[in-house]
């Protein structure tokens, strides 16, 4: 493998050497860091939790690593009686969630039309049509309900039924009840059209009632008060836009369509699903409709943990500039981080010294060499030899030692008890060696050795004949002092395959001195094997030895975890833990590495000649195998101002690329307003004719500026030159009302001018204008 030398920190020709590490070592650091979620690419539609970073991958990685992105269809629910679209997992939402992701379940009733006369019923949508969808989902035109009215002088209230809740409805008693009446709930109403009777429509509340009474004290009635049910469930005002949506302007007389969420619902502007986090942040989890308060940014979003902003340098590295959105990748620290040059970190001490611990991150300020440095202790000079001892003459320039460095530089002073020896029958006193010698060195520096018969034997034992004044002699007092008393198991010796009690030295041997003092000894048939281990063959019946039970009677199992797979392979996923059968080890554990044959483009790609055969490196497998269809919109470059299309890349383009591939790139916070619907013109008009004559009435209507307003006239509308109302569309007449907020027919004043129809818009005759923004 050889050698490669590896630098420690800054240093200085001839005053520090370079560490010299194998190659393999570092190899092998670089393994560790490959089983983190750092490296591991979470699945369309997931994304990296936060904090995971350095945690270790486990067999099912996905779910230790990642989480549902928020921003994607995989977090998104679709309504009643729709359902997710096919390959739509990681598909970004957008603010058309509902648009984007679902579409209509074709068994429900959502998607069953009902026969002339008959209508969809209320709160079917996500039932299903089954045999006979027509009774399941449908029913007889309006319904109503009778409630009688007593003929008594009093107030009469009846309870509203609960499915009427959100329905609009007409109350009345007109042509129903005798006498003079006043609706009082669940509206208001007294003498409607110039009659005696009532009528008002209203939308019901939750827990309604009907409440009727004569309109005089003493006044008698009598009759029914009839509750009609007059919305249109297939329209938007019947529809309840999710949380964090709020009805769409202008579409509560439009049909909902399939999906209804993104025919009648726009995001709330205040929520967390209306704000994009800026780049090296993300969505937090479920916050689309929480409130933002004003403070989006903080609410709505949390650091990207993959990424350099959520990286944090060492002492003594800043930042690099413009990296926030960087992702980390294994070597994170070059990727993320630089030398701070305002730090110790980026100074170079001077010969003879050495920077400082702990102070890679403090600043170096003016005089960097005293902030940042100290003198490096490598000679005797630099050495403080010990109490009693004292520099050797002519070694100051002697370089230190290692750990015998007092060796190397100091000796014992001769007037200290350091270098006093003691005569037999005496021991060096502790802490003495900086003690003068004095006129007595023994009595300065020296204690009487203590004897025998200053000693007390351990339980069990008992002290030797005539040792009472024999001196102490290291740490084997016991030894010369002691011996073991015959009649106790201090002098027992236990047969084989027994071993001594615990704390018996004391206790007496008696008629059974074997079963006094020792114990059998325990077998393997006795030890537990730990996690991963198992007994070996035959050993039930063999003596535990020593503190070694374990490998005695234990050995590993084999798993794939043990095996290491050969180049251009990898372990499968989940078999770490896999007992190894037979000698198919590389079968069991090991998969060869996918390859771009492996690898599908996506749409508009095609894979690049002779790649079949390239293993997949990173991430970036796309770049690794694909190239960009010279036929298809994802090779065109889309002109300064606009966009490539969501989805075009797969889209032949044909001659007209710039149309087919691109669309305008509207600047941050641009809102957008559109209106569809049928104008009718004269047959002499341009297609730029109609459009400035459609800008100008939207300019006015919207209160909007023209060149705030983009018209495309359709090729049918060019070719036809005119345009008529939808037959059989009686909301067509009110489409422009919904726009100005007041009921008009035909536009019949724009800027204070009375006219009919708008005779003249951009100098193109024009009859009438008959709906804008209908549907």
């Amino acid at each position: 493998w050889g050698w490669r030398t590896w630098s420690t920190g800054p240093t200085n020709p001839g005053t520090q050497p370079s560490m010299r590490f194998p190659l393999p070592l570092l190899v092998a650091c670089t393994l560790c860091d490959a089983e983190t979620c750092r490296t591991y690419r979470c699945s369309a539609g997931t994304r990296m939790q936060l904090g995971v970073e350095n945690v270790e991958q486990t067999e099912n990685p996905g779910a230790t690593c990642c989480e549902v992105d928020p921003d994607t269809c995989s977090s998104h629910d679709c309504e009643a009686g729709t359902r997710k679209k096919a390959g739509v997992t990681g598909t970004l939402k957008g603010r058309d969630a509902a648009g984007t992701c679902c579409e209509v379940d074709p068994d429900k009733c959502i998607a069953h039309r009902c026969a002339s006369g008959t209508r969809i019923k209320a709160g079917v949508d996500s039932v299903q049509k089954g045999d006979n969808p027509a009774a399941t989902c449908c029913q007889v035109g309006l319904f109503s309900f009778a409630f009688p009215v007593g003929g008594v002088a009093s107030r009469t209230e009846f309870d509203l039924p609960e499915e009427l809740a959100g329905r609009e409805v007409q109350v009345s008693t007109i042509g129903l009840a005798t006498g003079d009446t006043v609706l009082e709930q669940p509206c208001r109403n007294d003498d409607y059209g110039g009659t005696q009777q009532s009528q008002c429509t209203t939308v019901v509340p939750g827990g309604a009632k009907v409440a009727v009474r004569p309109f005089s004290t003493g006044q008698r009635v009598s009759g029914e008060v009839r509750v009609t049910v007059v919305d249109d469930p297939l329209r938007c005002r019947a529809h309840p836009c999710a949380e964090g949506t709020v009805n769409k302007s202008f579409t509560r007389g439009s049909l909902k369509g399939h999906v209804a969420a993104s025919t009648c619902c726009d995001i709330d502007s205040t929520t967390c699903g209306a704000h994009t986090c800026a780049e090296g942040t993300r969505k937090r989890l479920s916050v689309d409709a929480q409130k933002h308060e004003g403070n989006a940014p903080a609410v709505c979003c949390e650091m990207q943990p993959d990424t350099c902003a959520a990286y944090t340098c060492a002492e003594g590295f800043r930042k690099r500039f413009g990296v926030d959105t960087s992702q980390q990748g294994a070597g994170v620290s070059e990727t993320c981080c630089e030398v701070d040059p305002d730090t110790c970190t980026s100074y170079t001490c001077a010969e003879g010294t050495q920077q400082k611990a702990g102070g890679s991150g403090q600043l170096k300020g003016l005089h960097p060499q005293s902030t940042c440095c100290e003198d490096t202790p490598r000679t005797c000079g630099y050495f403080t030899c010990a109490t009693g001892y004292e520099r050797k003459t002519g070694v100051e320039d002697t370089v230190e030692q290692g750990d015998d460095a007092a060796a190397t530089c100091c000796q014992a002073n001769a007037t200290k008890c350091s270098a006093y020896v003691c005569v037999e029958g005496t021991i060096k006193k502790r802490h003495s060696d900086g003690v003068d010698q004095g006129d007595n060195a023994t009595a300065a520096c020296c204690d009487a050795l203590p004897t025998c018969g200053e000693h007390t034997c351990a339980e069990g034992y008992e002290r030797k004949a005539g040792v009472e004044d024999s001196m102490l002699q290291g740490d084997d007092v016991d030894g010369t002092c002691c011996q073991a008393n015959a009649t106790k198991c201090s002098a027992y010796v236990c047969v084989e395959s027994t071993i001594k009690k615990r704390h018996s030295d004391g206790l007496d041997q008696g008629n059974n001195a074997t079963a006094a003092c020792c114990d059998a000894l325990p077998t393997c048939a006795d030890h537990t094997c730990a996690e991963g281990y198992e007994r070996k063959a035959g050993v039930e019946d063999t003596v535990q030895q020593g503190d070694d039970a374990a490998g005695t009677c234990c050995q590993a199992l084999r798993t794939c975890g043990d095996h290491t797979c050969a180049e251009g392979y990898e372990r499968k996923v989940g078999v770490a833990d896999s007992m190894l059968q037979g000698d198919d080890a590389a079968g069991t554990c090991c998969q060869a590495l996918p390859t771009c044959v492996d690898h599908t483009c996506a749409a508009g790609y095609e894979r690049k000649a002779g790649v079949e055969d390239t293993v997949l490196q990173g991430d970036d497998a796309d770049g690794t195998c694909c190239q960009a269809s010279a036929l298809k919109c994802s090779a065109h470059v889309c002109a300064t101002g606009s966009k490539k299309k969501a989805g075009a890349d797969d889209v032949a383009p044909g001659e007209d690329q710039a149309a087919a591939c691109c669309e305008v790139s509207m600047a941050e916070g641009t809102e957008i307003i559109e209106v569809t619907g049928s104008m009718a013109f004269e047959a002499d008009g341009t297609t730029e004719q109609i459009a400035a004559a459609v800008t100008a009435v939207l300019s006015f209507k919207l209160e909007q500026s023209p060149s705030d307003i983009r018209v495309s006239v359709s090729a049918v509308a060019a070719a036809a030159r005119r345009l008529s109302t939808p037959a059989g569309d009686a909301g067509a007449a009110h489409r422009m009302s919904e726009i100005a907020g007041d009921p008009v027919r035909g536009v019949p004043e724009i800027a204070g001018d009375p006219v009919r129809g708008v005779p003249e818009i951009a100098g193109d005759p024009v009859r009438g204008v008959p709906e804008i923004a209908g549907d």
